[in-house]
């Protein structure tokens, strides 16, 4: 699970609404989302996503299914826990349930030492992962885009693939690239689409390829304006 906002997504998580409606994915977290994380030393050079007054289809939103416990927010496609204790339940043998639950419920800061930890402990695709989503959130952006550049370079052609470029699209969503989330998306979607993955991933993929573009189409109208 990396599962899974303007810079301070904490800020955009106001403007989520909860779904009576949920299915949950099958298999790791890690697998349906895409997270965030940290720098050093001067602003990132990507933009914060902006923030403004909501169009009527942004206010009537609802969540996307995710998980037990969990769903990922339509408007900013980031996880966000529902049920945290059906989340514990779900996740209690998990070593990276405390850096989940503490990114996932909006409190990167807290989340990045066991994040590092992970790291530091074991050097695995999803702890790397977990870190670029725990340092995107924190508005290192740029940093969690070339961390997600160098994984797709170590497992190109292998499983993580799609997972890896739908993260990536996250982290420029995230950022305010929505050119680049797109294109990253669009990626991710051919992968799921190509491998017959689950049906659930293939329509994740889809809802966040129609975010970005509907954003970036909204970017190009106010510059032609």
């Amino acid at each position: 699970m990396v599962g899974s906002a303007s810079l301070d997504p904490r800020a955009r998580r106001g403007t989520r609404v909860r779904s009576s409606q949920q299915t949950r994915f099958r298999g790791p977290a890690w697998e349906k989302v895409v997270t965030r994380i940290d720098g050093s030393g001067g602003p990132d050079t990507l933009s914060p996503m902006p923030q403004g007054k909501e169009t009527p289809f942004e206010s009537s939103a609802t969540r996307i299914p995710g998980g037990p416990g969990w769903s990922m927010d339509h408007l900013t496609l980031l996880p966000v826990i529902d049920d945290l204790t059906e989340f514990r339940r779900v996740h209690a043998d998990d070593p990276a349930l405390s850096v989940l639950e503490e990114l996932w419920s909006g409190r990167p800061e807290r989340a990045e030492p066991a994040a590092l930890a992970l790291v530091r402990s074991a050097r695995t695709a999803r702890h790397r992962a977990l870190l670029a989503d725990v340092r995107r959130d924190l508005g290192r952006v740029s940093q969690a885009v070339e961390e997600y550049r160098d994984l797709l370079r170590e497992h190109e052609g292998t499983g993580r693939e799609a997972a890896l470029w739908q993260h990536l699209g996250k982290a420029y969503f995230v950022g305010g690239a929505y050119g680049e989330a797109a294109d990253a998306f669009e990626t991710a979607l051919r992968l799921r689409l190509d491998s017959r993955a689950d049906p659930d991933l293939v329509t994740s993929s889809r809802q966040a390829l129609d975010r970005a573009r509907s954003l970036t189409a909204r970017g190009s109208e106010g510059t032609a304006s």
